[in-house]
């Protein structure tokens, strides 16, 4: 039983984040609706040097330095979410289909940003009816019932 636990530590070990993140984009991200902008932000994780650190060694406070320092910059709150889910879904694959189940998940650990508020104001009326004329200045006269429908909320048969 402990050999057995050695060899999956050792294994483990081998595994950096990097190599890890290249097993993720063969066999996961081609199955997601989202995968070009996910093998994107994979892209983007192996030129990070957190991507030549064995997955075992990943702590939440090296995850949350990463956070600040892409918030810090031009980086929206909603993109570093996005990429510290990408290496929370990466540690489950790795724990549950890869067999490396005394792996934690640091992405977990570690204080999510906050997102900006929504909208601050809705169009007018006005708006929406000039939003309306420029559509259908621009659409064919054969579909001019469509933004009709749009604006009536009914549906075109």
């Amino acid at each position: 039983m402990l050999r057995g636990l050695g060899d999956a530590l050792k294994e483990a070990d081998a595994l950096t984040l990097g190599n890890a993140l290249t097993r993720y984009s063969i066999e996961i991200t081609p199955h997601k609706k989202s995968a070009s902008n996910e093998f994107r932000r994979i892209n983007d994780w192996k030129l990070h040097p957190l991507a030549f650190l064995p997955l075992p060694s990943m702590r939440g406070k090296q995850l949350a330095e990463y956070q600040d320092s892409r918030t810090a910059g031009s980086i929206g709150a909603n993109t570093v979410l996005l990429e510290l889910a990408l290496i929370s879904h990466l540690d489950e694959v790795a724990r549950k289909d890869w067999g490396l189940k005394h792996l934690c998940n640091p992405a977990k650990l570690v204080r999510k940003p906050k997102l900006a508020g929504g909208r601050t104001r809705r169009l007018q009326s006005s708006e929406e009816d000039q939003q309306d004329l420029r559509a259908v200045r621009f659409v064919p006269f054969d579909n001019r019932p469509m933004v009709l429908t749009r604006r009536t909320g009914a549906s075109h048969s």
